[in-house]
Parts: structure tokens; sequence; C-alpha cells
């Protein structure tokens, strides 16, 4: 992943197809680049503004809703984005990412459990 502007928009919104066309059907191209631009968006405010940090986001936003960086059911996700231990933005996005790898690692185990 390796692109600017729109082209970079243009990738994420792609790449969102093929994790979940069915979400992205839904949300239409309109819908998917305004999620994109969004996303991007609020990871800027907060001075995230690598690639990583605009994949984090975006997957994010996709995933779990526009209002991922404050939902209850997620508490890591805020106290990771707003650790005033974390100052340098890559190690923060790090560590974001480092957390929803060890949820997703947690999410299948317990789906694996609970088919057999």
């Amino acid at each position: 992943f390796n692109a600017t502007g729109r082209e970079s928009n243009a990738r994420l919104a792609s790449a969102l197809k093929v994790a979940y066309p069915q979400k992205a059907a839904y949300l239409g191209d309109d819908g998917l680049n305004a999620l994109v631009v969004r996303a991007i968006a609020r990871a800027n405010s907060r001075g995230l503004t690598s690639q990583p940090a605009a994949v984090v986001f975006t997957a994010l936003e996709f995933t779990l809703g526009h209002a991922f960086e404050r939902d209850p059911l997620y508490p890591w996700i805020a106290s990771t984005l707003d650790n005033p231990g974390i100052a340098n933005p890559d190690d923060k996005i790090r560590r974001l990412h480092r957390k929803i790898m060890a949820y997703v690692d947690h999410a299948i185990a317990y789906l694996e459990r609970q088919s057999t």
C-alpha cells in the first residue's frame, strides 16, 4: 500500500469491497468514498497522518461504525488513542493495531469453541 491522495483513497475503498463485498455494495461507491475521506480526516485530526493510520481508521470505521472511537463495547480503542503516555503517532497506531489483532484472535478462538 503505497499511494497518495485520490489513488490512496480509491485503493482503501477497493480493499473494503474485497473484505466485505455485501457491506461495500450497500454503501455504494459514493458512500465508501465518503467513509474513507471521513476516516482519514478523523485520523488526521488526532495527528495520525501516516498511511497505516489511514488504513486502521478506515477499517475500524467500516467494521465498527462511525462512533468506534468512543464505543463502550471497545473501550481499549479510546484508551489507546487518548493515552498521553504514547506520544509518537506511529507508536500509537502500532499499539492500536496490536490490540485490534489481539481482539480478532480472541474473537476467532471464541467462535471456534462455539462451533465444536
